[in-house]
């Protein structure tokens, strides 16, 4: 997360714009998701040493919960056994290229309706209070979801938070990496 003094044409005394991916980019998550969940799930190899092993698992589950909280909502992945089902059908038949070209489907339906800058789909809230906007954020920007409902968070590039009473942001943009 960015934290600045003001976004362009804030208002509220608390604002934030989440960009999400490129189409493009997003095709190219979902295709390196895909690899990882098959690479692990279907083409195990007995050489692999428990290091690697542990890797691949956790990058094949990384992947399943990317399909999940995205297309949760979807009969492919509306469960853990479905999803499994549909992954292990898709590689069984060779169709990867075709569930690929769906899910990426599903993505442009994800933001047909939003503003766009620079080809990726742009979300602002604004607020009263900093508590009002990590309710409006938080939802939109974190994992803590239990695939009920389809979440955008994996598709995420950038949120920007503005705050124009700060005298701090008036001087610096901080910048909050994941991890830290």
């Amino acid at each position: 997360m960015l934290y600045m003094n003001k976004l362009v044409g804030q208002t509220s005394p608390y604002a934030a714009e989440i960009q999400y991916y490129t189409i493009t980019k997003c095709r190219e998550l979902l295709e390196e998701s895909l690899r990882q969940y098959n690479f692990y799930t279907f083409e195990q190899d007995a050489d692999w040493t428990n290091k690697q092993r542990n890797e691949y698992a956790q990058q094949a589950s990384t992947a399943f919960q990317i399909f999940r909280t995205l297309f949760c909502d979807r009969v492919q992945f509306i469960s853990q056994k479905a999803a499994e089902s549909q992954l292990a059908w898709s590689y069984e038949q060779g169709s990867r290229e075709e569930l690929l070209e769906e899910m990426v489907g599903w993505c442009e339906d994800f933001f047909e309706d939003f503003d766009k800058e620079d080809g990726a789909g742009i979300t602002r809230c604004e607020a009263g209070t900093m508590i009002e906007l990590r309710d409006q954020i938080d939802p939109l920007t974190a994992p803590n979801h239990f695939n009920d409902e389809s979440s955008l968070w994996p598709l995420v590039q950038k949120v920007c938070v503005g705050i124009p009473s700060s005298r701090v942001f008036q001087y610096i943009t901080l910048v909050d990496l994941p991890g830290g």
